[in-house]
């Protein structure tokens, strides 16, 4: 998971016999990760007293949440525009992909129109402004 120079076929090893281990809670948050769980975000050591597998089991069925809430991604536009259901498997491309693709044309292509609409709006106002000024002088 490191740089692998000097390794050669046939080396000793050491089998540490535990899956690769990362630190969780409230102190990862905020902070950049590589896959080891070691910072990268040059902020420092994190407290990783408190650490999972990054291959675990699944939850017992009885643990499960049988309500309806969102997932938080975390990505303000994506939990806007689509917003994930807890639980459920989709991605940012699959699930009412239609949806996004419309929201974002309609960002791109009917809002400048708009703002043109109210750019000419406010030119023929000023327009006829200074046409009145200039009648009744």
């Amino acid at each position: 998971m490191s740089a692998t120079d000097g390794l050669t076929r046939g080396m000793d090893v050491i089998d540490t016999g535990a899956p690769l281990s990362v630190p969780v809670g409230g102190a990862t948050l905020g902070r950049i990760f590589n896959v080891l769980g070691e910072p990268i975000d040059d902020l420092g050591p994190v407290d990783n007293s408190t650490t999972f597998p990054i291959h675990r089991s699944a939850p017992a069925f009885i643990q499960l949440d049988t309500k309806l809430s969102i997932f938080e991604t975390g990505i303000k536009v994506v939990d806007l525009l689509a917003p994930y259901r807890r639980g459920g498997k989709s991605d940012y491309s699959g699930e009412l992909a239609w949806v996004k693709q419309y929201s974002l044309w309609n960002g791109l292509t009917i809002l400048p129109k708009l703002t043109e609409a109210y750019l000419y709006l406010a030119e023929s106002v000023n327009g006829l402004v200074k046409e009145m000024i200039f009648t009744w002088k």
